[in-house]
């Protein structure tokens, strides 16, 4: 009744969490739901039935059609369905915070495109900009398009793409670069491509210019289904659901001129077949999800650095969620979320959290004039509460335990201990314990006080 399989989540300006579902409600095609505190979901739009006939053959299995969501300036919710409307080939829809629903545009094929994938993104001029598989009579003959729209449904095509050159079945959603300009993926296709395995582009808000900047060969990625991200250096970075040495799928790096580096190939072990796109969290690094792999098979939440530095955050296992297959979010307290299409207690798919329980403490020792100074530099992933440090002697004597004041992130302070013996050699080891996130961490130096 409230829905299952849940794709995408978004946190509201308000604070809130909402999302929509791929299956359930009254047609079984997903519902629109705002998450409240105490963790239940309520249900705010059904959506009615949908044909989800084309999937199977339309894109790589890492593309869903769930409805999707995202929020404008407006306060309202903006979103695409498949399969829904007067001719089967999709919508645009408007929802307010309290669930007030309405269809502001009717895909069909050649005459401004179908089966939008993605939601729609706000661009720095206020319109909303989205793609749709499809632009054509056929679904062989078409590229898909690139389509532009005012918040009231005035819907014009920007764009038609070259099937075989500049890419075809674009998915993701797009996004807005620095430059202005927009940036997508297309999950087929692709120059000099005999794989037919995909592009990255770059278009014109107008439509008058259209880029490619890289087509994939197969080796480093094929079929991305899944939005770039510009990330903090400027360049832009995703993922694909196949492609690799294992066909696993692949973390990549183009920036703006086309220069694409491959960043990481998925095994298995360590992930497979991600169909969503990373984020750039506050910690400047990269984190991401995996519909399969990880060490029960069922999906993977992954890290990687600029530079391609890899992690292994958590393997899901079905009881803790299955089948991850959309982008997380960073809320406002540092967490990050996300959704898991399938598994939970009731088998229907889950929203989750995932804190990092990574913390610092780096100390410095210096003795002079009786004095013994600890410095400190303390570091958490999330805004944190320290409660306690200790500082020992080598047998592990218990010497001080003294409150740190309440820290966010990182901090560094020194603490003096004034008319401290000569005792030679004295190793001091910290322990800092917060439970807010379940870490402990610590370090150990030695320091010379000289002899009596």
């Amino acid at each position: 009744p409230d829905g299952s399989a849940p794709n995408y989540l978004i946190q509201s300006t308000g604070g809130m969490l909402y999302g929509t579902t791929g299956l359930g409600g009254a047609e079984h095609s997903g519902v629109l739901f705002r998450l409240a505190g105490s963790g239940t979901a309520d249900v705010l739009h059904e959506f009615p039935f949908r044909d989800r006939s084309l999937f199977s053959t339309i894109l790589p299995g890492g593309a869903d059609t769930a409805p999707t969501l995202m929020e404008a300036s407006d306060g309202n919710f903006y979103g695409t369905t498949f399969g829904i409307g007067s001719n089967h080939g999709g919508t645009l829809f408007r929802a307010m915070p309290a669930g007030e629903y309405v269809d502001l545009v009717n895909f069909y094929g050649l005459v401004n495109g179908a089966q939008p994938l993605a939601p729609p993104i706000q661009a720095s001029d206020g319109a909303l900009y989205g793609s749709t598989v499809f632009h054509g009579i056929f679904v062989d003959d078409s590229g898909g398009s690139v389509y532009r729209s005012t918040p009231g449904g005035e819907l014009a095509t920007v764009h038609v793409f070259n099937q075989y050159d500049e890419g075809n079945r674009v998915a993701a959603a797009l996004i807005e670069g620095t430059d202005g300009a927009l940036y997508g993926t297309g999950a087929r296709g692709g120059q000099g491509n005999s794989g037919n395995s995909g592009t990255v582009f770059k278009t014109t808000t107008d439509g008058s210019s259209v880029t490619v900047l890289h087509s994939f060969s197969g080796a480093d990625g094929a079929g991305p289904v899944a939005p770039l991200i510009q990330a903090s250096d400027g360049n832009f970075y995703g993922t694909t659901f196949a492609g690799g040495p294992a066909d696993l799928g692949t973390v990549f790096r183009v920036n703006p001129s086309g220069g694409f580096t491959l960043l990481h190939t998925f095994n298995g072990a360590d992930g497979a077949n991600p169909s969503a796109a990373v984020i750039q969290a506050s910690d400047g690094n990269l984190y991401g999800v995996t519909q399969g792999g990880g060490a029960h098979g069922l999906g993977a939440v992954f890290r990687v650095t600029l530079g391609g530095a890899f992690q292994l955050m958590h393997s899901f296992d079905g009881t803790d969620g299955e089948r991850p297959s959309r982008r997380l979010i960073q809320g406002s307290d540092g967490h990050l979320y996300g959704t898991a299409e399938r598994g939970g207690p009731g088998g229907g798919g889950v929203v989750f959290r995932l804190i990092d329980v990574s913390c610092e403490d780096t100390l410095t020792l210096s003795y002079a004039g009786g004095t013994l100074n600890l410095g400190f530099h303390i570091r958490s992933a999330v805004p944190s509460l320290w409660t306690n440090w200790l500082v020992t002697t080598g047998a592990v004597v218990p010497l001080w335990s003294l409150p740190i004041p309440p820290v966010s992130r990182g901090v560094d302070f020194n603490v003096p201990i004034p008319q401290f013996p000569h005792l030679g050699y004295v190793g001091v080891l910290t322990i800092l314990a917060n439970p807010q996130v379940q870490a402990v961490c610590g370090d150990w130096k030695i320091v010379n006080t000289g002899t009596p």
